[in-house]
Formats: C-alpha cells, structure tokens, sequence
C-alpha cells in the first residue's frame, strides 16, 4: 500500500516528507538552518514518531517500503544519520534518555531499546523488551514523563489482536530500559 506520493519528500517546494520546526505563530522558528523555512531535514517516507535527545537533535522515526529506519537530525544543517532497524517493524513512537532510545515497534509488539553514549551515538544493535507475554501489543505513540517514566500507547484495534483493556496508555520505567531489561512492572 502507498500514500501519499513518495516523490514529493524529495520536492523542495512540498512539505511532504520533511521535519518542520516552526514557533508558535507558525513561522519558521529562530535558529533553524534556513532561516527563511521551517523545514530542517526532509527525505521522510512514513514518519512514525519523533523524540528530543538531551543534546536538543531529534530522532525521527520512519516506516520505509523495504526497510525501516530512525535518523537523528543534524544540528545546522537540513541532514539526519540514517540507523536501519532490522525489517519492518513499524516503528512508531519514541523516547530517548542519555542512555537509550526507547522505539516502539507496533507491527512487531515489542520495544526497541537502542543503547547510546554520552555523545547520543547508538553503540549496540537493539536490545527487545515487552515482547510477547511481557508486553502489551502493538504499541504506538510514546512520551517523556518525566526523568524516570515514559507512556506508551496501544494500538492493538487497529490490526493486533484486540482485548477487553484495549486501547490503553502504559507506564514505562526508563531505568528498566537503560539496564537493558522490561516487562510490566
């Protein structure tokens, strides 16, 4: 299945397939590499989720039609290092702490936990957490709570095997994720 049409992501003229940052009044935000646009990477084919790292560089996560991929966008310029996850996951939703990104992986069911050093460099392929009876599905969007927890949401009545508890909002400890470790606890 195709959507939208992929040439546009290579199109300076479209916003398709670009990360935008803008200010609140919808402008191109101050300190953007281009000061006369809000794009600041593009090359995007199905953006699943984006998180800041504490080094203020986004992680865009993106569903490819072969491979998927997370890029960490580049200070000062419109570029991202591309990092391939194995197959199609589906990868969604994410959270980065100093020493991990946490992707949720919604075809998969499981997390993704790619360790980091202190330069925000993954260093490791992915260690796997709640996965099967462990976890909780397909998870979607995620976010930061705070320096200990994330959220993670279900998504598993739009092609997992629905439950009576489905679609829900988990409690994620991220110190589980930083040991390499998870589960529902």
């Amino acid at each position: 299945m195709t959507r939208g049409n992929p040439a546009l992501a290579a199109d300076p003229k479209s916003l398709a397939g670009k990360l935008l940052r803008i200010d609140t009044t919808g402008k191109p935000a101050k300190g953007n590499p281009d000061p006369s646009t809000a794009v600041i990477a593009s090359g995007f084919h199905a953006p699943g989720g984006i998180c800041i790292g504490a080094d203020a560089r986004p992680w865009v996560t993106d569903r490819g039609p072969q491979r998927d991929a997370i890029y960490h966008v580049e200070r000062a310029s419109r570029s991202a290092t591309r990092v391939d996850v194995a197959g199609q996951t589906s990868v969604a939703g994410c959270v980065v702490t100093p020493a991990v990104l946490m992707v949720a992986a919604s075809t998969a069911g499981n997390m993704q936990n790619l360790p980091l050093n202190p330069e925000g460099v993954i260093t490791a392929k992915p260690t796997v957490s709640l996965q099967d009876k462990e976890g909780f599905g397909r998870l979607g969007g995620m976010a930061v709570l705070n320096p200990n927890y994330a959220l993670a949401g279900t998504v598993n009545k739009s092609g997992g095997t629905p439950v009576s508890s489905d679609d829900r909002v988990v409690l994620i400890s991220t110190t589980a994720a930083n040991a390499g470790t998870g589960g529902k606890d």
